[in-house]
């Protein structure tokens, strides 16, 4: 291991400026009484200063706070995002090679790094809050210098000439880096951001391939409960319908994908939002991004769910389960088994249609909304949606199925 050896008593003490003191350090609220003594802060600068001066553009000297686990020796810093370029490397696998043995990440996939790009961008613009989880990278330890200050604080010096393998978050740091890279106001948005780094001290590349491999079996978090948690676009727009229709209040899951054979739910919280994206655009997957002010989304949620509880009103198979707070198990079984609007294709199909009566200002044509509920047998074994969606009593979700059943309505609509 390659640690720091010094004795601050050797080491040239550097005067502490005014503008360094601890009130013109520390962001806390200045109600709060002062965890510890200024003195302290000075004398952990004062012993700092002198190595920032030693190895001055020598390599990037930060504070680090330790762990150990998985027999490992951890330190974890944070870098601003215009340091990260030169602090992190990623050795992708590329997308033509056929050898992954020789590298440590999976190759890039650019589509998800636009994503995050965009989701920083849409966030930061809203003047809304965003996050982004720390990197994880490794270092074989004789490459560096680190020492402890006291227990887990530790100073870590990473000379010039190294670069941190990543071994988890290669997306996050490309997408930091173009957006630095670019000429326009997205480096103003990360430059000066610090980001996290875990810095596991593994010199072994075997083990570091290893490691990967370990971080990657993450478990898959249900598209129902990151809808129930998002707070942008469609998602957001869909928690609002959920609170505002009463024929989804109290009747979806918010945490499983599905609302459960033998629940109480009829629908799961991503079948809302399907039908939110099916509604303005026709399309299921589409996420609404350019739904970001608070005031819009509240408008375009009130317009929705005025639109869908006039629908379930009127209809007379979907009457009587909206007017009820809450149902049983037999009765929430009943509705999936016996009703198209009881399962998520027909939500997309309903959402479909709904795009039809769009009008000006997000609003909806409530005639016309009136004469989808009342003109469409919304039984599951009606004719209308048979040889579609329901075949022999299947469901297929398919988006031919899907695109057939929505021309049969239209049809019967005479809006085709």
């Amino acid at each position: 291991m390659s640690e720091f050896n010094f004795s601050t008593s050797h080491q040239p003490t550097i005067p502490m400026l005014e503008s360094q003191s601890m009130e013109s350090n520390l962001d806390c609220n200045s109600s709060q009484p002062m965890l510890v003594q200024e003195s302290l802060i000075r004398s952990i600068k004062e012993a700092i200063q002198p190595i920032m001066v030693e190895q001055y553009r020598t390599g990037q000297v930060f504070l680090a706070i330790g762990s150990k686990h998985g027999q490992r020796q951890i330190l974890t810093i944070n870098a601003f995002g215009r340091e990260l370029s030169q602090l992190l490397r990623g050795r992708n696998t590329p997308s033509d090679s056929n050898n992954p043995i020789a590298y440590k990440n999976r190759p890039i996939d650019q589509k998800h790094v636009d994503k995050i790009k965009e989701y920083i961008r849409t966030r930061s613009k809203a003047n809304r809050k965003w996050i982004l989880g720390a990197i994880t990278a490794n270092i074989d330890p004789y490459k560096i210098k680190y020492q402890e200050l006291w227990r887990d604080l530790y100073i870590l010096l990473i000379p010039n000439d190294i670069s941190l393998d990543i071994t988890d978050g290669q997306h996050r740091r490309k997408a930091i880096l173009e957006m630095i890279d670019a000429d326009n106001a997205d480096r103003d948005i990360v430059a000066d951001q610090t980001f996290p780094i875990n810095l596991v001290l593994e010199g072994d590349f075997e083990q570091c391939q290893i490691d990967f491999h370990d971080m990657a079996q993450t478990l898959a978090i249900p598209q129902t409960l990151l809808v129930s948690y998002s707070g942008k676009g469609r998602d957001l727009i869909a928690k609002r319908l959920i609170e505002k229709v009463d024929m989804f209040r109290n009747k979806t899951n918010l945490v499983q994908k599905t609302p459960g054979s033998k629940s109480k739910y009829v629908y799961a919280a991503n079948y809302i939002a399907k039908l939110t994206s099916c509604a303005f655009k026709g399309n299921s997957n589409d996420q609404l991004q350019e739904y970001t002010d608070e005031e819009k989304i509240n408008n375009v949620a009130d317009n929705l769910a005025n639109c869908l509880n006039h629908f379930f009103t009127v209809n007379n198979y979907t009457a009587k389960f909206a007017s009820k707070e809450e149902l049983d198990t037999q009765e929430a079984s009943k509705f999936r088994d016996s009703y198209l609007l009881g399962v998520s294709v027909g939500l997309e199909i309903l959402g479909k249609l709904l795009n039809k009566t769009l009008i000006e200002n997000d609003s909806f044509d409530l005639e016309k909304v009136s004469h989808i509920a009342i003109n469409l047998d919304w039984l599951r074994k009606a004719e209308i949606w048979s040889n579609s969606v329901v075949r022999e009593d299947k469901i297929n979700t398919g988006q031919a199925h899907v695109k057939d059943a929505v021309n049969h309505a239209l049809s019967k609509l005479g809006w085709l």
